[in-house]
C-alpha cells in the first residue's frame, strides 16, 4: 500500500510516538510510508515538513497566486484577532500537492496545533480515503483538548466553563468554532480509528458521528523489542540507582506544568508512602523534565529530562511500580509501555486507562474499579485526585514482593498479547484494507 500519515510533529509526545512507530512498522513491511508534519525535528527520509514543503510550492507560482496565497493567510490572521479558535494555517492547503495520485490511506492523527486547515478536509476526503486517527477530543468541541467533567461538546458548547483549557481562549468563542467544526464535517466521509472504547462512545455522540463512514477501536502498539522486560540490578547499575531502593516512576512532557497531569497527587502519595514505610529508601523518577532533585520526607525525587524510547525503556525496566495519576487522558502510552517492561501501573481511572490496566481487587479498596484477581490483574486503578488511595495501592505492592512479581508478570504476558505492534499493526492494515474496498465501492469516478 501507498501509505501517508499526518501529524503535527515527528517525535515527542504520544500522538507522534504512535505514528511514528507505525510508520516504522508499515516500511517494514514492505509498504510505501510516508509521514507529513507541521514540524519535523528528526532526521528520516520519509518524513516531510509541512510549512517548508507548502512554502516550496508557493515559492515556484506566478506573482498574482502568490498575492492570492496570501489573501488567506490575512483572513486566518483576522479569525485570531477576533478570538476565533485557530483552525489551521491556511497554506497547509498544499498538502494536496504532496499527495501522490497512487496513495491509498491518507491517515491523520492530530490535526490540532495550529499546522493543518481543517477546512482541508473536505476537498482530501473526496479525493482519497481518510482516517482519522482519534488521540483526544479535540475535534469534537469548541476548543478544549481535554473538556474534563463538561459534555457541552455533545450539543453545542454554550458558555464554555473552560476557556483556559489547551487551546485558551480570551473571549467565549466556543459555540461559534463548535459550529464552524460541524460545518466542516458536515461536508466529509470520513474513516475512523479510536485507541479506546471510552474515545470511540464520545465520537459516536458528537458533530462527527453523521460524518464517520467507519470506524474501529483498534489499541496503541508498543514496540517490544525495545519495551522488553530487563535484569533489574543491572539496568539500576547502569543508571547510577542505589540497588536497594524502592523505585517508583512516572513520565510525561512537562510533568508539573501540564494541566493533564495530577502531579501534586503523585508528590503528595510519594510522601504519604514515604511516612507509612520509614524504613525504606524510597526514590521517584520523574521523566520528561530537567529540574534539581527534591527531597520529601526520606524520599527523593529525582527529574530527568527527555529520553529516547530505548533510553526511556531503561527507567521502566528499573523501577519497581509506574504510577500514572491524571486529570484528563485517552490512552497514554507511558502506560503501556511500562506493561510491556514488567513494571506494574498504579493509575487514576480516568479516560480509557481502565482499559489498559486490569486492576487488582485487593483489601480494603471500595473505590468499585478493581475486578481481577492477582493471576490476572496488571496494576491497581485508583479514584482522580485521591492521594489516600495511590499511596495505599503503593504501599500495599512495595511492602509484599510476591503481589509485585505476579503483577510483573502477568503485565508482560498481558501487554504481549493486546499491545504488541505486530498485533496492532496487522489490525491497523486489515482496516486499511476495509477502508479502500469500502471507498472505492461508494465513491463515484
Amino acid at each position: 500500500m501507498n501509505l501517508i500519515q499526518v501529524n503535527t510533529i515527528d517525535i515527542h509526545g504520544g500522538a507522534a510516538r504512535v505514528a511514528g512507530i507505525l510508520h516504522d512498522y508499515f516500511k517494514n513491511k514492505g509498504h510505501d510510508s510516508k509521514l507529513i508534519v507541521g514540524t519535523k525535528f528528526g532526521n528520516d527520509p520519509d518524513t516531510i515538513d509541512l510549512k517548508f514543503a507548502s512554502n516550496e510550492i508557493i515559492n515556484k507560482f506566478p506573482p498574482i497566486l502568490k498575492l492570492f496565497c496570501r489573501c488567506h493567510g490575512f483572513r486566518h490572521r483576522a479569525e485570531l484577532m477576533f478570538d476565533l479558535e485557530n483552525l489551521g494555517d491556511p497554506d497547509s492547503r498544499y498538502l494536496i500537492n504532496l499527495v501522490p495520485e497512487s496513495t491509498d490511506i491518507i491517515q491523520c492523527h492530530n490535526l490540532h496545533g495550529g499546522y493543518f486547515d481543517l477546512r482541508t478536509l473536505p476537498v482530501l476526503s473526496k479525493l482519497f480515503p481518510v482516517i482519522l486517527v482519534m488521540h483526544d477530543p479535540w475535534l469534537l468541541g469548541g476548543h478544549c483538548a481535554h473538556s474534563f467533567d463538561c459534555d457541552k461538546w455533545i450539543n453545542g458548547c454554550d458558555m464554555c466553563p473552560h476557556l483556559d483549557v489547551q487551546y485558551s481562549l480570551k473571549r467565549d468563542t466556543a459555540h461559534f468554532n463548535w459550529l464552524r467544526k460541524k460545518h466542516i464535517f458536515d461536508s466529509c466521509s470520513l474513516y475512523l480509528i479510536s485507541p479506546s472504547e471510552w474515545l470511540m462512545d464520545r465520537v459516536n455522540r458528537s458533530i462527527l458521528k453523521t460524518s464517520i463512514v467507519r470506524s474501529r477501536v483498534i489499541n496503541n502498539g508498543v514496540d517490544q523489542t525495545i519495551f522488553i522486560p530487563n535484569d533489574k540490578k543491572k539496568v539500576r547499575a547502569d543508571l547510577g540507582i542505589g540497588k536497594e531502593d524502592y523505585v517508583v516512576m512516572f513520565a510525561a512532557n512537562g510533568i508539573r506544568e501540564s494541566i493533564w497531569k495530577d502531579y501534586a497527587t503523585m508528590r503528595a502519595a510519594v510522601s504519604e508512602t514515604a511516612l507509612a514505610m520509614p524504613e525504606i529508601t524510597l526514590h521517584f523518577l520523574a521523566v520528561g523534565e530537567s529540574a534539581p532533585p527534591e527531597k520529601i520526607g526520606t524520599a527523593t525525587i529525582t527529574f530527568i529530562p527527555y529520553k529516547t524510547p530505548d533510553k526511556l525503556a531503561c527507567y521502566y525496566q528499573s523501577a519497581d511500580v509506574y504510577i500514572h495519576a491524571s486529570r484528563a487522558e485517552n490512552f497514554p502510552n507511558t502506560i503501556i509501555e511500562a506493561l510491556s517492561c514488567g513494571t506494574p501501573v498504579i493509575a487514576t481511572s480516568v479516560g480509557g486507562v481502565s482499559e489498559q490496566i486490569k486492576g487488582l481487587c485487593h483489601d480494603g479498596d471500595i473505590s468499585g474499579l478493581n475486578h481481577y484477581g492477582l493471576e490476572n490483574a496488571t496494576g491497581i486503578l485508583t479514584p482522580v485526585g485521591d492521594v489516600g488511595a495511590l499511596s495505599r495501592a503503593l504501599c500495599l505492592l512495595l511492602r509484599t514482593p510476591e503481589i509485585l512479581l505476579q503483577l510483573s508478570e502477568s503485565a508482560v504476558r498481558d501487554a504481549h498479547e493486546r499491545f504488541n505492534i505486530e498485533t496492532i499493526g496487522t489490525q491497523y492494515l486489515d482496516f486499511f484494507e476495509e477502508v479502500i474496498k469500502d471507498w472505492k465501492a461508494n465513491t463515484k469516478v
